[in-house]
């Protein structure tokens, strides 16, 4: 038999934690993927057309809803990350049995999965932004922009 490298295991145990997470968390569901997708949407679309009516200005040329997007966004990753990090150690408690298996893996998995579904939010609705309401909502420089959320 042959033996498997240090990488070769952690992956494999991200890979297994990834695809428990993506199946207890959406597969009872039918519509838990685009739940996933339409819950942040949902709140930035309606607290950006509330608070746009409040202030009808925008902040250094920005219209004020890709502004509001932007930060309530950041906030997004940073609660969602630290919430379902928090439970996750709770959650997987069973699987720590396994060697393999380490409290971290649990909590590096759980961001992933959360930094993915907020980012799959932004792009959708910086897309959404530009198509349907005419701001220009693409950061100029992609990179810079993911490293500084």
């Amino acid at each position: 038999m042959e033996k498997r490298s240090s990488w070769q295991i952690q992956k494999a145990v991200f890979h297994a934690l990834f695809v428990r997470e993506m199946k207890t968390r959406f597969g009872g569901y039918r519509l838990g993927y685009f739940w996933a997708l339409f819950e942040p949407l949902s709140h930035i679309i309606l607290l950006s057309l509330l608070f746009s009516a409040i202030r009808d200005r925008g902040y250094y040329d920005v219209p004020f809803p890709v502004f509001f997007a932007t930060g309530i966004l950041t906030f997004f990753v940073f609660q969602k990350i630290v919430i379902t990090s928090q439970n996750s150690i709770t959650v997987n408690r069973g699987l720590f049995i396994y060697r393999q298996v380490k409290p971290f893996d649990s909590i590096v998995v759980r961001a992933v999965i959360e930094f993915g579904i907020v980012i799959a939010s932004f792009l959708f609705l910086m897309w959404f932004g530009n198509w349907f309401l005419g701001y220009q909502t693409f950061p100029h420089d992609p990179l810079m922009a993911l490293l500084i959320l």
